[in-house]
């Protein structure tokens, strides 16, 4: 399981509590690589913040077309319930969010650096 899915993964399974320790990690999806799980994660940090549920069953039975948009090898549905029953991520979501931000500032510093020399 990758930090991204470790961080869907807490959002989905325990969303008031990842919340309030993500307060302290502003992780943001900005962090995340371009793709899925970053469009995965804007869609629950979206949610969360409306005090939506982010349990995929409540979702797909609400809206399911929303899930849709997150179809690739297996449905976006699928996808939501793997992360919603994975008990691998419980207690790791500070150590994956530092992981997480470490990487995003290593790709936004080698952008500077390029930005730099070429001044």
């Amino acid at each position: 399981m990758t930090d991204e899915e470790i961080i869907l993964s807490s959002f989905i399974r325990n969303p008031k509590k990842t919340r309030l320790e993500n307060l302290d990690l502003c992780l943001l999806p900005t962090d995340f690589m371009p793709g899925m799980l970053r469009e995965a994660f804007g869609f629950v940090l979206k949610r969360i913040s409306m005090n939506k549920s982010v349990d995929p069953a409540e979702i797909h039975q609400q809206n399911p077309e929303s899930l849709k948009s997150f179809d690739c090898a297996i449905s976006g549905l699928a996808y939501f319930c793997i992360w919603a029953t994975n008990q691998e991520s419980d207690g790791k979501f500070k150590d994956a969010a530092k992981r997480i931000k470490h990487s995003a500032k290593v790709r936004k510093n080698k952008g500077r650096l390029a930005t730099i020399i070429t001044k």
